[in-house]
């Protein structure tokens, strides 16, 4: 009886650590301001908000990469899940980042809605 309690144990702590790892980097990840003004500048844009509609939220899996290169330039790869009131779609974006206390620059960004579609943020 004791040798399966210990297997338990064994199963969950692996299970807890692998969940701390995982909403670590995701939160990570989010946090990195990539991600924020990504989706800040999708809801800013008027064809956005009227094909997606009101409210515009975010899927809770978020995916992407942020690099941080040698000479502290950062470069991104984004990809956020966004549900409207009329339609869902995908923010995908590419961004570098040439300072430390630099804005963010897209050299790509745009929503890929579910039917395919596509709308162009950066013109």
């Amino acid at each position: 009886m004791k040798l399966l309690a210990k297997k338990k144990h064994r199963v969950l702590i692996i299970i807890f650590a692998f969940l701390s790892v995982f909403l670590g980097f995701r939160y990570l990840l989010v946090t990195s301001g990539s991600h924020t003004y990504a989706f800040d500048l999708a809801t800013q844009n008027e064809r956005v908000v009227n094909t997606l509609g009101m409210p515009i939220r975010k899927g809770f899996f978020q995916g992407g990469n942020v690099s941080i290169n040698a000479d502290f330039s950062k470069t991104a790869s984004i990809y956020i899940p966004v549900h409207g009131s009329k339609k869902s779609g995908v923010i995908v974006g590419h961004a570098n980042k040439e300072k430390k206390n630099s804005e963010w620059f897209f050299s790509e960004l745009y929503v890929e809605l579910n039917d395919q579609q596509c709308i162009n943020i950066i013109k």
